[in-house]
């Protein structure tokens, strides 16, 4: 992340480089350092940028949200030129993803993405049920996904283009309705190359018994290549034994099972 910084340090010549090189600069890590990264916003001129998030060590609930929030205003004006959205939360704090996405949410084209490619939501700890409706449902390049411990509004106009997917379920839901979000999300991304998938184990009853439920959708894959299902707790998901048999997959190659 302080490459930059480091490279201008050795020589006059170096310095100039540097900061003639606006890709050098477009790396936005978000900290407390909030000035030093206005600067470098400035620096990267027109190039779109990637913007990261991800707090080391978790604050007081308070000052863990004050900071989630600050950051996020300070990269938020520039949201038509990221290439890149990564929010990582480690701990707890409530409503972590109101502070961070709310200005990302809305009905307006201020708030659009035309350039994201890459956005990763992660927040394993989160209890906030509210459901995020993102960039007023505009951001035609983005291709990758990674989601965990959010509720999204699985748009097409947002999330028809993406080529992988890395989806852990937010466990608000489970069994039979869990199944049929994901199989309306994998209905709308149905250009995906690769898929991993998880259902959080919420004390559900024994899968064994969960392919008695029945939906009317088979969801077609046409290009998924690569599965793989993950596992993390003492058995497997109902909701993952409900998704599986809905599934078309002419073109699958490669699976993974991982507990």
């Amino acid at each position: 992340v302080m490459f930059p910084i480091t490279v201008s340090h050795v020589c006059r010549s170096w310095r100039y480089i540097a900061l003639h090189t606006p890709t050098l600069w477009r790396h936005i890590s978000l900290d407390g350092s909030l000035v030093m990264w206005s600067h470098r916003m400035r620096r990267a001129k027109a190039c779109p940028l990637d913007i990261q998030l991800c707090p080391r060590s978790p604050l007081s609930h308070l000052a863990y949200y004050n900071h989630a929030q600050l950051c996020m205003h300070l990269a938020v004006p520039q949201i038509h030129r990221w290439r890149s959205l990564e929010v990582r939360f480690v701990g707890y704090a409530p409503f972590l993803w109101n502070a961070a996405l709310s200005a990302c949410c809305g009905h307006s084209t201020s708030i659009e993405a035309p350039a994201l490619r890459e956005l990763t939501l992660v927040y394993p700890e989160n209890d906030d049920t509210k459901e995020f409706a993102l960039f007023n449902g505009f951001a035609p390049r983005l291709r990758r996904a990674t989601i965990q411990g959010i509720r999204l509004t699985w748009t097409p106009p947002l999330f028809q283009n993406l080529t992988y997917l890395d989806y852990t379920h937010h466990g608000f839901t489970r069994g039979a309705q869990a199944a049929s979000e994901v199989l309306y999300m994998l209905q709308v991304s149905a250009g995906l190359e690769e898929l991993r998938l998880a259902f959080p184990w919420k004390g559900d009853a024994p899968s064994r018994y969960a392919l008695s439920a029945s939906f009317s959708r088979t969801v077609h894959l046409p290009r998924l290549r690569k599965l793989a299902l993950y596992i993390d707790g003492p058995d497997v998901p109902p909701a993952l034994t409900y998704t599986l048999p809905h599934l078309s997959l002419p073109v699958l190659r490669t699976l993974f099972l991982i507990s």
